[in-house]
């Protein structure tokens, strides 16, 4: 069931719109996604902050990030850094270039990350050794 998590006003009409959002699962609605997905800028020179886009939209620091996930994971070209949120057109040079980058500024962050876990990784392998324990770790 969704629920009205805010309001605030369309800056296109002057009208308070509610912000709809599934509040129990914290998981944004379709409505909510095509909400964020209509407040983001185009380009990098526009960016917006992850703040100012929770505050134009009313929504939770969770939700807002999960309605970009779910962007994401629907083909949607949204762009995040320190610069902050924005779309990118593939089909211009530009667009494609801001692209490459995002690509490669979080591979680099996936591999950060694994390098981060392998001691911990080594630690529980030796742990399950000694201990003759049995830990499973998902994905591993």
């Amino acid at each position: 069931m969704t629920a009205a998590r805010g309001a605030n006003n369309d800056e296109s009409t002057g009208r308070t719109i509610s912000i709809p959002h599934d509040a129990h699962q914290r998981k944004p609605s379709d409505i909510t996604c095509q909400i964020v997905k209509a407040r983001l800028p185009h380009g990098r020179d526009n960016a917006k902050k992850s703040v100012d886009l929770i505050a134009e939209t009313g929504l939770e620091n969770r939700v807002f990030r999960k309605a970009v996930e779910l962007l994401r994971l629907a083909g949607e070209p949204v762009i995040s850094g320190d610069h902050g949120y924005f779309l990118v057109d593939l089909a211009t040079p530009d667009g494609q270039r801001e692209a490459a980058r995002f690509l490669r500024q979080e591979g680099h962050r996936i591999r950060a990350i694994a390098k981060r876990l392998e001691p911990l990784k080594r630690s529980v392998a030796a742990a399950q050794e000694v201990g003759g324990g049995q830990i499973q770790v998902e994905g591993w």
